[in-house]
Parts: structure tokens; C-alpha cells; sequence
């Protein structure tokens, strides 16, 4: 699903000159684009996950929790773990974002390690290949399941520079420039002001070109999805890096 619609684009000053055939296309291919370089997506797709288990007791996501309808873990893909024996990280407060870290912890359990559910779940996501499976709705969503705005912006703004041949004419649809950098130095009186001209590069890896837009580059950082989870049987858990 585009993360804009053709009433975003008009509402931003795109002229009915141009017509919404050409327009659909570039909304379709930018939405594309930001998936790709943050990793994740902005709006709830009802999906399995297979995860991979890291002998640990907390199991990291790729991606953010909107609602989950069931686990699975351990290679046991008939029985669902009763929800009791695990917490789910989904908050989207102010207080705490779990999207920016989406997990699953198991709880402890009043049963013994050898009794019937324990023994199944060992208390542990154990090590294996996708051996976990979640069952529910994920995506990089805000409390209401609505995409970010500046995701949204971010599309809006590379549909627009393409359909306008790449010139910034942001001025021209109520939007500004873009941010040129941080101030380094400024004379009040004088009315000189200086920006950091380097302060966006190197720009994320594979975006060199492409974006050509300082402030688009930036939502991509911001919204970049969860460290990159590897593991090593027996040796403590997850190593979690990019």
C-alpha cells in the first residue's frame, strides 16, 4: 500500500497538468524505496514470521509488533504458547517506544523447568533456524496504525523532485527548502550565518544519488529498522549490530 495517496500530492501543489497516471507510478516507487532503505514498513501487514532461536529468553524482532495473534517456538508449530508464559513489547508511548527494539520475552513460570510446559518451551528460545513462528499484524505504525508523517513527507518529497525532473521547487508548494545543515557560526548584527556543509555525508550506504535531499536521508536514518540480530549457539545469546 502507498504510503501518500494522489489528494497528498494535489493538496501539495502538484498541478492537474500532470496527470495521476503519472503520478501513481512515482508513488509506488518511492513508497518501494523507503521499505527497502529503512528495512521495515509503515503500515500493519498481517504476516508469520519465522524467526530464528537464540537459547536466550528474550527473542529480538526485525520488525515492529502492531498485534500478535499467536507464538509458536520451538519447532512445536501445533500448539501455541499460552499467552500467560510470554510478554510482548508493543508499546507506542511517549514513555516507552518499543518500536525502535520489538521483543518477546518469556515469563517465569510457576511450574517446575521439567514440568509438561516448561519442558516444551525449556524457558528458552532455543537455538535452531527458524524455529520460532509468530502469527499477527507488523509494521512500523503509529498508536492508531497510521504511517509516520515523515514517512509520509519523505515519499511526498522524492515523488515531487522526480515529477519535477529533480529542481527544488519546494517553495513553490508550501513546503520551504530543505534544511541546508547545522549552524556553525552566526553574525546577529551582520545577519551572516554559517551551516555545516558536511554534516550529512557520508549519507546511509546504497543512498549516494539517489535522494540527492539531506532531510529525506535523514528520515531514513531515523526510521532505519532494528539491529541486524546473528547468533552463536551456546555462546550468550544474540550478537545485535547493522
Amino acid at each position: 500500500m502507498p504510503y501518500v495517496t494522489l489528494a497528498d500530492l494535489r493538496d501539495a501543489g502538484v498541478p492537474i497538468s500532470i496527470t495521476d497516471n503519472q503520478i501513481t507510478p512515482l508513488i509506488n516507487r518511492w513508497s518501494a524505496f523507503i521499505d527497502e532503505a529503512t528495512h521495515q514498513w509503515f503500515e500493519p501487514r498481517q504476516m508469520e514470521l519465522m524467526i530464528d532461536g537464540t537459547t536466550a529468553r528474550v527473542l529480538f524482532l526485525p520488525v515492529p509488533i502492531v498485534t500478535l495473534d499467536a507464538l509458536y517456538i520451538n519447532n512445536d508449530f501445533t500448539n501455541p504458547l499460552s499467552t500467560n508464559l510470554y510478554a510482548v513489547y508493543a508499546n507506542k508511548t511517549a514513555l516507552r517506544d518499543d518500536r525502535r527494539n520489538p521483543k518477546i520475552s518469556l515469563s517465569s513460570s510457576s511450574l517446575g523447568v521439567y514440568d509438561a510446559a516448561d519442558f516444551r518451551c525449556g524457558t528458552l528460545f532455543m537455538y535452531g533456524a527458524q524455529n520460532q513462528k509468530l502469527v499477527g499484524s507488523f509494521g512500523f505504525v503509529e498508536e492508531d496504525g497510521s504511517t509516520p508523517e515523515l514517512i509520509k513527507r519523505a515519499v511526498m518529497k522524492l515523488v515531487i523532485k522526480e515529477l519535477q525532473g529533480g529542481t527544488n521547487l519546494w517553495n513553490q508548494v508550501g513546503n520551504g527548502p530543505a534544511t541546508q545543515g547545522t549552524v556553525t557560526s552566526e553574525t546577529t548584527d551582520g545577519h551572516s550565518i554559517t551551516y555545516n556543509a558536511f554534516q550529512y555525508k557520508p549519507v546511509p550506504a546504497g543512498l549516494n544519488g539517489i535522494t540527492n535531499d539531506a532531510e529525506v536521508d535523514n528520515i531514513i536514518k531515523m526510521y532505519r529498522g532494528p539491529l541486524k540480530i546473528t547468533s552463536t549457539q551456546g555462546h550468550g545469546g544474540p550478537d545485535r549490530r547493522w
